[in-house]
């Protein structure tokens, strides 16, 4: 698995958890969390990995989708963490670009819920595309209207 799979992989089982969660914040440990996304993988790429996820956190914190009061750097545990308004929209909302109609997050649940994440790489690539190039789309019709 690359890092940009790992990233997509991570991002909707993530959001899809905050989802199940909202509107109630919760503690999350970053590191357990993606381990679970990768057991699969050799202890190295697991290490490397769970690295990498708390940049993920961080990263969809700057983007907007998700908030946390802090970081503990030494445990990798986010507190208080919680989807915001736009992570909301944007996985209540419902893409022309879906042939199926349904709201991202459905389909991220049933993809999440077949089990076998390997099989499903495309996807969760065209749901993380989907879920970004919406959040593209609502930031700037909130912009223009």
């Amino acid at each position: 698995m690359n890092n940009i799979a790992f990233f997509n992989k991570l991002t909707l089982a993530l959001l899809a958890h905050l989802y199940s969660k909202f509107p109630v914040p919760c503690d999350l440990d970053s590191i357990n969390f993606s381990a679970t996304l990768i057991a699969d993988d050799s202890i190295e790429e697991i290490f490397n990995f769970t690295g990498e996820a708390h940049h993920t956190f961080r990263f969809l914190e700057k983007e907007g989708y998700i908030e946390y009061s802090r970081l503990h750097n030494d445990t990798g545990i986010f507190s208080q963490l919680i989807l915001t308004s736009k992570g909301l929209a944007v996985l209540n909302s419902v893409p022309d670009s879906l042939a199926s109609k349904e709201a991202i997050i459905d389909r991220i649940k049933s993809t999440l819920e077949k089990g076998a994440l390997e099989g499903a790489q495309d996807s969760i690539k065209e749901l993380a595309k989907s879920l970004f190039s919406t959040a593209v789309f609502y930031v700037s019709g909130q912009l223009i209207g």
